[in-house]
């Protein structure tokens, strides 16, 4: 598993089965990045300070022990946007 703010190294890659690559997204991530990694299916990860009414609870990460959690781990079609609170 790999978090990536660069998504055009990837454009157009396969990417194995056995590996999961998180775009991360920030506020100064580009556009047209974020379309780049929509397009290739990638799974989100960003964080934020807080959570708001926004986020809704399937895309929340309350783990407190990633080892344990795996949710970023997962190509599970249900955790492909995860924000998780900074802490």
């Amino acid at each position: 598993m790999a978090y990536t703010k660069s998504v055009r190294f990837f454009a157009g890659e396969d990417i194995p089965e056995n590996m999961v690559i998180r775009f991360s997204i920030w506020d100064d991530t580009a556009p047209e990045e974020i379309k780049i990694a929509m397009d290739m299916g990638l799974p989100v990860y960003t964080a934020v300070d807080k959570f708001d009414d926004s986020i809704t609870e399937d895309m929340r990460c309350h783990c407190e022990n990633c080892s344990e959690c795996n949710k970023c781990w997962s190509r599970d079609k249900r955790n492909a946007y995860i924000v998780c609170e900074i802490h």
